[in-house]
């Protein structure tokens, strides 16, 4: 090989060094993740924005992001993505909401470069009821509202026959007493129920 041309095959390597790092490294430039949440009643919607800058290179198109997402410290997926012309990127992921808090991770790496960032998902609170206890000795209905949990909510059937329980209006658990068939005097109980997972649960007293 001439001194010409390892001359041009070095000269090559630097540039490339310069660029994007020898050997594919980008090392050069920054790597930034910023993030947006939207949550609603059940659901949450967490966008992670990247991007990618190096003062060296103009078109940064197709520069390619590995990614890895945790929910709560446990891995929950991976993947790659490409930047534009810009060096940018984003990507959105959907999780259920649950009682207790939950922290998304993102961490992202292009070369030698990586940048985390983290998010967290308000919880939905305790699962609770306005009265943990019904009084039906002197009345054929009655009502309590549930709050906090994964609605939509669910609630047993009383054991007593002519005692009924169900869910009205989303977060209304309403009771009802026959009083031809209910002639005597007792108590029994209801359990009620969210959708999270685990389910959250917790027992209504109802005194006839």
């Amino acid at each position: 090989m001439s001194y010409f041309k390892v001359f041009m095959a070095a000269l090559a390597c630097i540039i490339v060094l310069v660029s994007a790092g020898c050997g594919g490294k980008n090392v050069n430039g920054s790597l930034t993740v910023d993030s947006t949440l939207d949550s609603a009643e059940t659901t949450a919607l967490v966008t992670f924005s990247v991007q990618y800058t190096n003062p060296q290179v103009t078109d940064l198109i197709n520069t390619k992001v590995d990614y890895q997402l945790f929910v709560d410290g446990t891995s929950y997926g991976s993947g790659t993505q490409y930047t534009n012309n810009s060096g940018a990127f984003s990507i959105g992921f959907a999780f259920d909401r649950s009682a207790a808090d939950q922290v998304i991770k993102f961490v992202a790496r292009t070369g030698d470069l990586e940048s985390i960032e983290s998010v967290i998902i308000p919880g939905l609170g305790k699962l609770a009821v306005s009265e943990g206890v019904v009084d039906l000795t002197s009345t054929t209905s009655a009502s309590v509202t549930i709050s906090g949990g994964l609605p939509p909510y669910n609630t047993t059937v009383p054991s007593v026959s002519g005692i009924t329980a169900q869910i009205s209006g989303g977060d209304t658990l309403l009771f009802f007493k026959n009083s031809i068939t209910v002639t005597t005097h007792g108590t029994t109980t209801v359990t009620v129920t969210d959708s999270s997972t685990p389910a959250q649960s917790l027992i209504v007293s109802i005194i006839y």
